[in-house]
């Protein structure tokens, strides 16, 4: 199974790629332009560099995977208003979502936020996607964004078997 890992040198990224690779994968991954992290330094990996923004570098890397793990993301709180980070939150899964479709991936998983869940109470189980999102009052793009990206994630589910 070939599977594509978007924002593969963060804390998260990195040790799912690991995961992976130890489950005997074939891991490419997806990394900033210029960027050679030592996180995944000595790892069996292809590598593509591009930006999330620009939808042929994610057509390309994306093309002829089985899975794609969505965990790229800019987490940026300052200022908390930045158009950066919700061209990279949502226009970036936007375009996974559009590759994804149109090569068929049997499995797209998505990295969130528990920001963008609406949370719970004592009376309640945990916070989920069907609690309302409540965090917009923080002021911060990165948790809207999040949130925004997540849906665009949750509609395409209700349209794609490819993407549940």
């Amino acid at each position: 199974m070939e599977i594509l890992v978007t924002g593969p040198d963060g804390v998260l990224g990195s040790n799912l790629v690991r995961e992976l690779l130890k489950r005997n994968y074939k891991v490419s991954v997806l990394l900033e332009p210029n960027k050679d992290p030592i996180t995944l330094a000595g790892l069996d990996i292809k590598r593509y560099y591009g930006d999330i923004l620009d939808a042929s570098i994610i057509d390309d890397a994306i093309k002829g995977k089985d899975v794609v793990f969505h965990c790229a993301a800019s987490t940026s709180v300052f200022p908390p208003r930045n158009k950066n980070v919700v061209r990279v939150n949502v226009e970036g899964t936007k375009n996974v979502i559009q590759a994804a479709l149109k090569h068929s991936i049997k499995r797209l998983i998505y990295v969130g936020s528990a920001a963008s869940f609406g949370s719970g109470d004592s009376e309640q189980n945990s916070g989920n996607e069907e609690n309302p999102y409540t965090n917009a009052i923080a002021g911060l793009d990165y948790l809207d964004s999040k949130y925004e990206a997540q849906q665009l994630i949750i509609e395409a589910t209700k349209n794609k078997n490819c993407l549940q």
